[in-house]
């Protein structure tokens, strides 16, 4: 019998929504039964290949009954919650981080963040490091195929969007043949975009499309780290402050040229800078391959099963 994963993640405009696209790609490269619970409701276009989204707060420990609690969420106080229902219940938990944010005492943690520093503060094993960064298992089997001029802005959805489009604009105005998409995810539309421009919406794997660029402006969650596995040169901008650790990082390895999201401006003068010096983004693009082989996925599922069948780590 397979044994049943249950996830809590955090999403929304305001955070983000990579939590849930993690813990979606996780449970499917999970041989279990998978369940999350999100707060900030589900979302429209979640892949439920073997996922299944579930209303409800801790109590659904005690209604699921799962063999393992899975926590990726940055708010303390839910994984707190959420921590304390599993305990009682005995289940074993895990939880996923970026750079020691939202520490929990589980019974395993993950922070796969380049700019992670220490185990995490009351976990009793935590896998350190971007060999445990979750990506999407396509990364690993994409080849890379570069379009002439083609750059893809990935910053996440909601506000984000709106920068996406003034970075789009500062783009085409210094380098008018170039092509730019923007994967604006849940928050796609079907408003119009200038000429050159194209809106990405929701999509199982940005996987092909980020092959494809010479350049991407990306955010600095998990994006960064499938941009740099495939060895595309990226400028990277920190949207919400628990992001900017892991910039720095990229940049200090020589894999990331970091902007800020105050200058669309800014941003589009570094992309297009890089496009118009090919060594620059080769070495980019390199030390990004160096950094991020994009199997963490494979591990962190591995160690999953393995604690959720026998409760050990």
């Amino acid at each position: 019998m397979k044994p049943r994963v249950l996830f809590r993640v955090a999403c929304g405009p305001g955070r983000g929504f990579g939590h849930i696209v993690r813990a979606a790609r996780l449970g499917n490269a999970l041989d279990a039964r998978v369940w999350i619970s999100v707060l900030g409701g589900p979302l429209p276009g979640l892949s439920r290949r073997r996922v299944r989204v579930v209303h409800g707060g801790p109590s659904l420990v005690d209604a699921l009954g799962p063999d393992l609690v899975v926590l990726d969420t940055p708010v303390a106080s839910d994984a707190a919650r959420w921590l304390g229902a599993a305990r009682r219940r005995g289940v074993p938990v895990a939880s996923v981080h970026d750079a020691g944010i939202a520490p929990v005492a589980s019974d395993l943690a993950i922070d796969g963040s380049l700019a992670a520093r220490r185990p995490i503060a009351g976990a009793r094993r935590t896998l350190l490091g971007p060999r445990f960064m979750i990506v999407d298992p396509a990364i690993a089997r994409t080849r890379r195929v570069r379009c002439r001029e083609r750059v893809v802005i990935a910053l996440g959805g909601g506000p984000r969007v709106g920068l996406a489009r003034s970075i789009a604009t500062a783009l085409r105005a210094a380098c008018p043949a170039v092509q730019v998409q923007i994967a604006a995810g849940f928050a796609a539309s079907s408003d119009r975009t200038a000429a050159g421009v194209e809106l990405l919406g929701p999509r199982r794997s940005l996987a092909p499309t980020l092959a494809r660029a010479d350049v991407a402006v990306v955010a600095g969650g998990v994006t960064l780290y499938e941009a740099a596995a495939l060895g595309v040169p990226v400028v990277a901008v920190p949207v919400v402050a628990g992001q900017r650790a892991a910039v720095a990082a990229f940049e200090r390895a020589g894999a990331a040229i970091a902007a800020s999201p105050r200058s669309p401006r800014g941003i589009a003068r570094a992309a297009a800078a890089l496009l118009g010096d090919p060594s620059t983004a080769e070495r980019l693009g390199r030390s990004g391959r160096r950094l991020v082989d994009g199997r963490g996925a494979e591990r962190v599922a591995s160690a999953l099963m393995r604690l959720a069948g026998s409760g050990r780590v």
